[in-house]
């Protein structure tokens, strides 16, 4: 894949980032969130793509493990040994040579901030811009195929494409109650 990815690179207009999911630089912590063997694969993702110089961006969200499991707490504010310093030098120890850490704070979404299950309908984006959604251009690979939203990744009736990124950029259908999150307030995990 990172082979594929690499030609893709060389042959596109602009230039591709890929972000590889990771939420502790400890594989028991980061894999109490992401499932077993989730870091195993991520750290294996991360070197092949630095290995065909992709520069992947190591995405990772403000959760801590308070020793019951994960927490939805952050770091202090202004702490030395911060969530961005641990994962850049954690890249610097895997001999990635230019690491690029995105730290996504925790973002109310689905649920926490629409308890009643609210869904998105035609008639609610009558005259709203869909452009504005990162889903109108974004995509993500997980298994299984191709997604417009990290929060989707892996859902039944989310996947754009089982096969090529090119089939998977048409309009995503906003049917999860994170895209209500998204519409409402512009919420965003952008790389900008």
């Amino acid at each position: 894949m990172a082979i594929s990815l690499a030609a893709l690179a060389a042959e596109a207009p602009y230039s591709l980032e890929i972000r590889v999911s990771l939420d502790s630089v400890d594989p028991a912590a980061n894999d109490a969130v992401r499932g077993p063997g989730a870091w195993a694969k991520a750290v294996r993702a991360l070197r092949l793509l630095d290995s065909r110089s992709l520069l992947p961006i190591v995405t990772a969200t403000e959760i801590l493990m308070d020793g019951q499991g994960p927490s939805m707490v952050s770091d202090p504010p202004g702490a030395a040994s911060g969530i961005y310093d641990r994962f850049r030098r954690f890249l610097l120890d895997l001999g990635i040579e230019k690491p690029r850490v995105k730290i996504m704070p925790v973002l109310p979404a689905g649920r926490m901030t629409n308890p009643a299950g609210q869904r998105l309908t035609e008639e609610r984006l009558e005259g709203f811009d869909r452009g504005l959604l990162q889903c109108s251009e974004a995509r993500v690979v997980a298994h299984g195929g191709v997604y417009a939203c990290p929060i989707l990744a892996g859902l039944p009736g989310a996947r754009l494409s089982a096969g090529g990124l090119e089939e998977s950029f048409r309009s995503a259908p906003l049917y999860h109650h994170a895209c209500v999150t998204c519409h409402e307030t512009g919420m965003s995990c952008r790389n900008y």
